[in-house]
């Protein structure tokens, strides 16, 4: 899953990113280090019903979709949409069994 109220003052190509956890969030929320980092996992959130955005993304929720990163560049850049209309998240969260018991 991915945290919904952390916000940064970090961008990512121009782009304003949340913290949506700290599994697979490729180095961009810890200091520099020499260790080999996945990249990050990225999740944008909208609310956009257009034909394309809608074979781009998947729906969450009623009302809710979610696409990757590049799918929501393409967007922006075909004029369906504006940077403004997602919610950026970097990382995610994540459980092992009887965690949250």
């Amino acid at each position: 899953g991915i945290i919904l109220n952390r916000p940064t003052a970090k961008t990512l190509e121009g782009w304003k990113v949340w913290l949506g956890g700290d599994v697979q969030e490729g180095g961009l929320f810890r200091e520099k280090t020499s260790e080999a980092l996945p990249p990050a996992e990225i999740t944008c959130l909208h609310r956009l019903q257009s034909e394309e955005a809608l074979e781009l993304s998947t729906e969450v929720i009623k009302g809710i979709s979610w696409c990757g990163f590049e799918a929501a560049k393409a967007l922006v850049a075909s004029g369906s949409a504006v940077q403004e209309d997602f919610w950026v998240f970097v990382g995610y969260a994540g459980w092992g069994p009887e965690q949250l018991q």
